[in-house]
């Protein structure tokens, strides 16, 4: 079993055939779970789940050649830490952060790190949008 799938994906997006791979990396994204890196984020166990209900917990932000802020989300993170030690605290689903991307202001996509190499692939709004549908609730009405 490959312990980097979606670093793969990336390393092919940048180095290969990015037309023939970029759906199966959309596909792949949505599918995994990625690591995050929160900060200002309460101490707890690994394993733990919180719930973030407010206050100053942040995600990490990089930015695009453009200037455009990214969430910063680390492929494969098992791995992206073990190599890289980055400090991941907070595990989604691809699909839960996009959905959490649209529902937010500021951010104008996500930099999708690879664990296997160092290149990234940026997830824009618009293509956010056209892999998960548009959101109407803000992130902090979820449960509503």
């Amino acid at each position: 079993m490959r312990r980097t799938p979606l670093s793969d994906y990336i390393s092919k997006l940048i180095e290969e055939a990015p037309d023939e791979t970029i759906e199966e990396f959309y596909r792949e994204f949505l599918e995994s779970d990625v690591g995050l890196i929160l900060e200002n984020s309460p101490d707890l166990e690994p394993g733990t789940q919180h719930v973030v209900t407010g206050g100053d917990v942040t995600m990490a932000l990089v930015n695009d050649p453009e200037g455009n802020a990214l969430i910063k989300v680390c492929a494969d993170p098992e791995v992206f830490e073990e190599k890289y030690g980055a400090g991941i605290n907070a595990l989604m689903s691809g699909k839960s952060v996009i959905e959490m991307l649209l529902k937010t202001s500021g951010p104008k996509g996500l930099l999708v790190c690879s664990a296997a190499s160092f290149h990234s692939y940026p997830i824009y709004y618009d293509t956010a949008v056209a892999l998960v549908g548009p959101q109407t609730k803000k992130w902090w009405q979820i449960w509503k």
